[in-house]
């Protein structure tokens, strides 16, 4: 499955991050950086440690090495609305 794009609520805004399939799970890349692993186990959604995953030629995310960024932190509620974004995704795409 290629990368793809979602949106999400993150502070008073919304964010755009992109999704990379890999074997482990789903790579969270925010500005062209690796941010997140998440994986989904018995219907939920959770963090990964990112030495799980193969990182490839993609930088992990460092908010303070960027800091024209926004800096992105996944909590529990950002980490359930990547969850849910993905899984729309998922039935969209298989439809």
């Amino acid at each position: 499955m290629n990368a793809f794009n979602i949106h999400v609520p993150y502070l008073h805004d919304q964010v755009t991050l992109t999704i990379l399939p890999v074997e482990a799970g789903y790579q969270v890349i925010y500005f062209g950086k690796i941010a997140a692993l998440l994986s989904q186990n018995d219907g939920g959604w959770q963090e990964a440690p990112l030495a799980s995953t193969d990182l490839g030629d993609l930088p992990l995310y460092d908010p303070e090495a960027f800091p024209e960024n926004p800096p992105l932190v996944i909590d529990r509620n950002l980490l359930l609305a990547i969850g849910r974004e993905i899984d729309m995704y998922l039935q969209t795409a298989s439809s």
